[in-house]
C-alpha cells in the first residue's frame, strides 16, 4: 500500500529539519589546515589591530548556519536578508585577549563578535 504524506506533515519535517540547522558543529582545536574562513579571520583581526598573523592563535572554529545574512551581527539601522548563511564562528587569541569573529562559509564575509 502506498501511503502519501499530508502536506502538514511534510510542513513539519521540514520545520524540524531547519531548526535542527542553528546548531553548530564543534571543531576540535585545529591540528591541521584551518578552513579558509578561520585564516581570513585571523588576516582580518591582524589588520583591525595591528598584531602580526603568527601572533594570532585559532583557538577553535565552528561550523554553523547563520539566521541572516549579517551573520547575526547586524549594525544599527541595518537591513539583513533573512536567509539561513552557512558560515563559521571562529575564536581567536592574541596577546592575552580574545576575540571572536563570525563568517559566511568562504570567509568573504567576515564580521567581529564585540564582547
Amino acid at each position: 500500500m502506498n501511503k502519501i504524506w499530508p502536506l502538514s506533515l511534510w510542513v513539519l519535517a521540514a520545520t524540524i529539519l531547519v531548526a535542527g540547522c542553528g546548531t553548530p558543529t564543534a571543531t576540535a582545536p585545529p591540528s591541521g589546515t584551518p578552513p579558509d574562513a578561520a585564516l581570513a579571520a585571523r588576516a582580518r583581526l591582524s589588520e583591525m589591530e595591528n598584531i602580526p598573523e603568527e601572533e594570532i592563535e585559532i583557538v577553535s572554529y565552528e561550523e554553523t548556519q547563520w539566521a541572516n545574512a549579517c551573520l547575526e551581527l547586524s549594525e544599527p539601522d541595518e537591513v539583513c536578508a533573512q536567509v539561513i548563511t552557512p558560515g563559521w564562528r571562529v575564536v581567536l587569541e592574541a596577546e592575552g585577549e580574545e576575540y571572536v569573529f563570525h563568517t559566511d562559509a568562504e570567509g568573504q564575509a567576515i564580521r567581529r563578535e564585540e564582547m
